[in-house]
């Protein structure tokens, strides 16, 4: 199969109903950054001119940040909609996928969480560049 280039993942944002079970399917998103797994370390020195020893804290998620092509017509009610559920239930379902587009189940992570934030779709009065709406996601534990 070879590498996985960026452009070949399907990203998919649920929100609300407190599972994602009962969430409704945002569908699918054309950027995702964030997610890193990250712990705090602390370097403690013993006494008696021993070496120094690095202390690990627990693992943790990064921020995720999904965002897609706004068209206001098709995701104008969307929008309005998520500004309502700052602080809901969360999910951003991200998948590699073949070069067929069938996708890799293996390679699949799931981000869980709530929405910290959805930003207003981007503009420029002298632009060109397709206007994006973002939403960010403050993620619970670890991707599984």
């Amino acid at each position: 199969m070879g590498y996985t280039q960026e452009q070949n993942y399907s990203v998919v944002l649920y929100v609300g109903g407190g599972s994602i079970a009962n969430a409704k399917s945002l569908g699918v998103f054309d950027k995702f950054d964030g997610g890193e797994i990250d712990s705090e370390t602390k370097t403690y020195r013993p006494g008696g001119m021993a070496e120094a020893e690095v202390l690990v804290g627990l693992a943790s998620t990064g921020e995720v940040k999904i965002s897609k092509g706004f068209d206001a017509e098709k995701d104008g009610a969307m929008k309005k909609w998520l500004n309502s559920q700052i602080g809901s239930y969360a999910a951003a379902i991200k998948t590699p996928l073949k070069s067929d587009k069938s996708p890799v189940i293996e390679g699949q992570e799931t981000f869980t969480g709530v929405v910290k934030s959805v930003s207003t779709p981007t503009h420029d009065s002298e632009g060109n560049s397709v206007s994006m709406i973002e939403v960010t996601l403050t993620i619970r534990g670890l991707p599984s």
